[in-house]
C-alpha cells in the first residue's frame, strides 16, 4: 500500500507531522544496488527480502523505478528470487549505489483484491404465491414493512394433460440470481391440477422484484421535519442585499474602508483592535471571523480578550465556536458547511452557504433566503495544516514561530505548473489557497440577503480594482488577464 515514513503525529506532539523526506510512495527496503552493467543495461542487486516477477521497485538514490518483468539469477530467468541472492534487473537509467525499495507486492495485491471481489450481499425476502383455477394468480414479495403484489395477465386454467406442480412453481419463482434478493421463506396456496405458462411465472417474478427494488430505493429513511421554514420564491422581493467584505490585513482594510460598505469582516488576530478602531472611526461595523480550526485554548483566548466585549457579530466556522460565542450575534460560516434546509433550520442564524452549492440548489433551500449570504469572490482555502512547508524548506524541520513567512510571498507549484499561494496564520497553520479565484459573474441575479467578497493576500492595488468593479456593479472582465478565475460549483 502507498506510504511514506511514519510519524507519531499529534498524539505525541511530533514536530514532524508529515514526513518530508520523500514525496512519493516509499515502499520498503528489499535490497541494495551493487553495480550497473552499461552494455546489457542491467542493475545488479543483492536482496535482503524476496522479489517476485510482477512486483514493482524503486531505486532510492535516483528516485526512479519500474515493474519487475524479468529477473536474472546467474544469467537465468527466474520468477522468484530469495534473500541473499544477487540478481539483475533490466533498467535504462544508470544507477550504481543506494537502496532498492519494493513499492508494489504482487502477492499482497492479489490477496487484497480477493477481499472485495466477493459476491454482493443479498437481501432476504419472503414470497407468497396464490393460484386458483379460474382466477388471476397472485405473487407477493415482502421485506420487513415493505411488500409488493403482482398478478398474472390471464386466469389460471385447469390442466388438460400435465399439471404444474408445486416444485416447478418454487423452482421458477426462486430464480433471483441477478437481483439483490435471496429467498428466505416461500409459501404457496395453489389448487391441484392447475396449468399456467412458465413464461407467466417468470414475468411475475421479474415485475415483483423491480417493484420492490424501486420501493426500497426510494424509501424515506428519516422522519425529521423542517419547522416554520416555508420555501420562499427565489425571485421574491428582498431589501437591497448587503455586501460583506473580508480583509486579512490593515493595508487591505485601508482600501476597503473608503467604500460604502456597512459590514467589514476581519479575522481574529493580533491587530484586530486596530482594525476595530479604524471601523469605528469610519462608522463601519466590524464582524469578527474565527478560524476553521479552533482548539480549546484558541476559544478561551478570544473569550478573555478585550475585543470580545466590543464585537457584536461573529462569523463562526466550527461547532465549538458556535456553542462558545452564543451570547453574540452569530453568522454561520463556511466551516459549518451549510448545504441543505435541515442545516439552515438548525442554526437559525444568517449563514454563508456551502462553497459546494450550485445556484440551482440555493433556490431549493426551504428557508428565508434573506438570511443567505453567498461568497461571490475570493481565493478559497484548499487545505489548513499544522505542517509548514516554509519552515521545512528553510530549516529542514518544523521550527514554530520562525517568522520566515513574513520575509516574502510563498506558494506551491503542482505538476501542471499551477501556483497555490500559501498564507500562514498566527498559530503557524498553513492555509493553502486555490490557484484559481472564485468569481461568479452573475452574482446580481442571486436573490439573497448578502454578497460575500473575500480578500486574502491581494495587494492594495488589486483590492481597489476589484472593489471599484463590484461597487459599480460591473463585470471583472477587464482584469481576467491578471487573475485566473473559477466559477466553482455555481454552475452544475
Amino acid at each position: 500500500m502507498f506510504n511514506r515514513n511514519y510519524t507519531s503525529g499529534y498524539l505525541q506532539h511530533d514536530v514532524k507531522i508529515v514526513d518530508g523526506d520523500y514525496s512519493g510512495h516509499k515502499g520498503y527496503v528489499i535490497g541494495e544496488v551493487l553495480y550497473y552493467h552499461k552494455k546489457q543495461k542491467r542493475v545488479g542487486i543483492r536482496l535482503y527480502k524476496s522479489l517476485l516477477q510482477g512486483d514493482s521497485i524503486v531505486f532510492e538514490n535516483i528516485d526512479k523505478g519500474r515493474p519487475v518483468n524479468k529477473i536474472y539469477l546467474k544469467n537465468q530467468l527466474v520468477k522468484e528470487a530469495n534473500p541473499d541472492e544477487v540478481i539483475e534487473i533490466e533498467f535504462d537509467y544508470y544507477v550504481d549505489k543506494g537502496l532498492v525499495r519494493k513499492t508494489l507486492d504482487k502477492i499482497v495485491m492479489e490477496r487484497m483484491q480477493k477481499t472485495y471481489q466477493k459476491a454482493m450481499r443479498k437481501i432476504p425476502v419472503t414470497m407468497n404465491f396464490e393460484a386458483k383455477i379460474g382466477e388471476l394468480a397472485k405473487l407477493t414479495i415482502e421485506k420487513d414493512n415493505h411488500h409488493v403484489i403482482v398478478k398474472s395477465t390471464q386466469n389460471v386454467e385447469k390442466a388438460k394433460q400435465t399439471p404444474l406442480d408445486q416444485q416447478r412453481i418454487y423452482q421458477q419463482l426462486s430464480k433471483l440470481g441477478s437481483t439483490p434478493f435471496e429467498l428466505n421463506s416461500f409459501y404457496s396456496d395453489c389448487d391441484e391440477g392447475l396449468s399456467m405458462p412458465i413464461k407467466e411465472l417468470n414475468e411475475m417474478r421479474r415485475n415483483a422484484c423491480d417493484l420492490l427494488i424501486n420501493q426500497l430505493s426510494t424509501q424515506k429513511i428519516h422522519h425529521h421535519s423542517i419547522q416554520n421554514t416555508p420555501q420562499l420564491s427565489y425571485h421574491g422581493s428582498f431589501n437591497q442585499p448587503q455586501f460583506y467584505v473580508a480583509v486579512h490585513s490593515l493595508e487591505q482594510l485601508e482600501v476597503v474602508i473608503e467604500y460604502p460598505i456597512d459590514n467589514i469582516v476581519y479575522p481574529y488576530q493580533k491587530d484586530i483592535d486596530k482594525a476595530y478602531d479604524v471601523c469605528l472611526k469610519h462608522h463601519k461595523t466590524l464582524i469578527m471571523m474565527t478560524s476553521q480550526v479552533m482548539k480549546d485554548n484558541d476559544i478561551q483566548t478570544i473569550l478573555k480578550s478585550d475585543i470580545y466585549s466590543q464585537i457584536q457579530t461573529i462569523i463562526v466556522n466550527d461547532y465549538g465556536a458556535y456553542q462558545a460565542f452564543h451570547d453574540k450575534n452569530l453568522i454561520a460560516g463556511h466551516g459549518l458547511n451549510i448545504y441543505n434546509s435541515y442545516a439552515t433550520n438548525h442554526y437559525q442564524h444568517p449563514f454563508l452557504v456551502s462553497l459546494e452549492m450550485s445556484s440551482q440548489e440555493m433556490k431549493q433551500l426551504k428557508t428565508d433566503l434573506s438570511h443567505c449570504i453567498v461568497e461571490i469572490f475570493g481565493k478559497t482555502t484548499n487545505m489548513i495544516s499544522e505542517y509548514c512547508p516554509i519552515s521545512q524548506y528553510y530549516f529542514g524541520y518544523q521550527n514554530k514561530n520562525c517568522q520566515m513567512c513574513k520575509q516574502g510571498s510563498f506558494a506551491l507549484k503542482d505538476r501542471k505548473r499551477e501556483i497555490f499561494d500559501i498564507m500562514v496564520d498566527e498559530q503557524c497553520r498553513m492555509h493553502l489557497l486555490n490557484a484559481h479565484t472564485l468569481y461568479y459573474e452573475h452574482w446580481k441575479q442571486l436573490s439573497v440577503g448578502g454578497y460575500f467578497i473575500q480578500f486574502t493576500n491581494e495587494d492594495k492595488q488589486r483590492v481597489k480594482w476589484i472593489m471599484d468593479n463590484f461597487m459599480n456593479y460591473q463585470s471583472l472582465d477587464n482584469i481576467r488577464q491578471k487573475i485566473k478565475f473559477t466559477f466553482g460549483y455555481f454552475k452544475e
